[in-house]
């Protein structure tokens, strides 16, 4: 049990054990981790996922919702990673949700990551907001994320990020990028490579999702 926020953060950023997504999937399956959420927009790309998070976000609550953010990296505090209308986790429930979980992140071995999953899937329940807006970590078909399940998918652009994990192709990273998009899952896209977004059209079609290209 941890007495102080800084404790658990400390804590929680020293945990670098990582294990496969399958692997994190059953662990969700096992210990049956929350993870229908009302409303999630997953949000995949290499650049602009954050900015792009902030302009979903904004645009919802200028229209009363309630919406919840998980972005990563912080600017300024751990704690920013999961926010409610713009504003970071608060002390108390951080350190609430981590010693709560603290015997399952033990045994389990779990990542920063992972561990920030959990506490935001608990955390997000708990609320019952009206949007969720949940942006990938590296990728997007292995993201730690991937286990929840989304109403739209969002890619902002395929770049060469992450290749010793995700391919040196852009063909190959797109790949993992449009993972996220689920049966009858709608992918909206700004990229704007032809080769790419025929790759993507061909994925939505093969799981009755609707493509949507975003002129920018």
């Amino acid at each position: 049990m941890f007495k102080t926020v800084d404790e658990a953060i400390h804590f929680i950023e020293s945990q670098r054990a990582k294990r496969s997504f399958e692997d994190f999937q059953k662990i969700i399956e096992r210990y049956q981790i929350p993870i229908d959420l009302k409303n999630v927009i997953h949000v995949a790309g290499t650049n602009g996922k954050g900015s792009t998070v902030t302009f979903i976000k904004d645009l919802l609550m200028k229209q009363g919702y309630h919406v919840g953010t998980f972005t990563s990296p912080y600017i300024i505090k751990h704690h920013e990673r999961i926010s409610v209308d713009g504003k970071p986790i608060s002390d108390d429930d951080l350190l609430r949700f981590i010693n709560r979980l603290l015997p399952l992140i033990q045994q389990e071995h779990l990542s920063m990551f992972e561990i920030d999953t959990l506490i935001m899937l608990y955390y997000f329940n708990e609320l019952d907001l009206d949007y969720h807006i949940i942006e990938c970590g590296i990728g997007g078909l292995h993201d730690k994320t991937n286990v929840i399940k989304s109403n739209v998918a969002v890619i902002t652009n395929i770049g060469y990020d992450h290749q010793f994990m995700l391919g040196d192709t852009l063909l190959e990273i797109a790949h993992h990028k449009v993972g996220i998009v689920k049966e009858n899952v709608p992918l909206f896209t700004t990229e704007q490579n032809k080769k790419i977004l025929s790759y993507f059209k061909d994925y939505c079609t093969k799981h009755q999702s609707t493509f949507y290209p975003l002129q920018v």
